[in-house]
């Protein structure tokens, strides 16, 4: 009887050993760790914002807007306000190990290519064309891939709005997920616990969050260091890693070349001076000095959803117009 009852210990201890171990078993396509690096890219671009090529734009009188036939000068660019719909799905931290986060950012960067003897606000001479990120990881021993590449590109479908509200948003140009930082579950057939979730297999959920800064000064003596001035926000949500799934194609095709949410204010130019042809002080606008920060939480899983940004997500998700006004005029009322 002690024998039977040892022996049932014994059996009780290898299958809770078992259970242990492989319940951590995660996709081939997961958990690349080893040897990691984050690398970010910003793409500068003389006449990034091609803005010579812009027709010339009339701002009508009261009057000739109410004219009964309609207005006499026709209206170039955005006339009506874009309505952003839905709210983005933010992944909880259920378990460290199916989630990781990583981060990279770059710092001491110039907006415009010349100063200005305009305003703060002068778009002429934008260089900024977008950034790349990469992570890269070992694959397999000792061989290291770029696991993750994407690249964000400031979108010029409608210029005007740009110059008009001074604002700008960002569209994904390339993409390119091979493998994930988190843990990543997949069904395995000597784990019946994994048996009833095989549509989740190898697949990746993932927030990445873009914050744009700025240090400047204004006319008025007002100095403002590393405020915030734009944020944007990214999800992948059921994304397959599996090379030979047809759903990762599909997957590609409806994300590239779209806006992302979010957006943000054309970078403060500082106030300061430079020497003029007699060798006196004029008064300019430089370059616009900024950084730009990028944040990525990856999950294998998502059974709860929280708030990422709680204090900006309505800011995201109402772009229109009339804010965007306002939050350039409470800007252009420090200079």
């Amino acid at each position: 009887m002690q024998k039977n009852l040892e022996l049932i210990r014994l059996l009780a201890l290898c299958v809770c050993a078992t259970i242990i171990a492989t319940s951590c078993v995660g996709s081939k396509y997961s958990y690349k760790q080893k040897n990691e690096k984050v690398v970010m890219q910003v793409v500068e671009q003389t006449n990034a914002v091609a803005l010579h090529l812009l027709k010339e734009q009339d701002a009508p009188l009261l009057a000739q807007r109410s004219s009964t036939r309609g207005f006499l000068f026709p209206l170039i660019g955005q006339a009506i306000s874009l309505a952003a719909q839905g709210v983005a799905k933010l992944i909880e931290v259920e378990k460290a190990k199916y989630t990781a986060e990583w981060q990279q950012s770059m710092n001491e960067l110039y907006f415009y290519d010349q100063i200005s003897e305009s305003n703060p606000f002068d778009p002429t001479g934008i260089q900024f064309k977008g950034f790349k990120l990469y992570r890269i990881a070992d694959v397999k021993k000792k061989v290291q891939d770029t696991v993750f590449y994407a690249y964000f590109e400031i979108d010029t479908t409608n210029v005007y709005d740009m110059i008009n509200g001074s604002v700008f948003y960002l569209k994904l140009k390339e993409l390119d997920v091979q493998y994930a930082k988190a843990k990543v579950p997949t069904t395995r057939w000597y784990i019946p616990w994994s048996w009833g979730n095989k549509k989740k297999d190898d697949k990746l959920n993932l927030d990445l969050e873009i914050n744009f800064a700025s240090s400047y000064v204004t006319k008025g003596g007002s100095y403002f260091y590393d405020s915030p001035v734009g944020k944007f926000m990214f999800s992948l949500r059921d994304f397959p890693l599996k090379p030979d799934d047809p759903a990762k194609q599909t997957a590609y095709n409806g994300l590239l070349d779209k806006r992302i949410g979010g957006y943000a204010m054309l970078i403060p130019r500082s106030y300061g001076h430079a020497v003029n042809k007699d060798y006196n002080l004029k008064d300019v606008y430089s370059q616009g000095k900024y950084s730009v920060s990028v944040k990525v939480k990856e999950s294998g899983k998502q059974k709860f959803i929280t708030k990422l940004v709680t204090d900006n997500s309505q800011k995201i998700l109402d772009a229109g117009t009339d804010k965007l006004k306002g939050i350039s005029e409470q800007y252009l009322n420090k200079y």
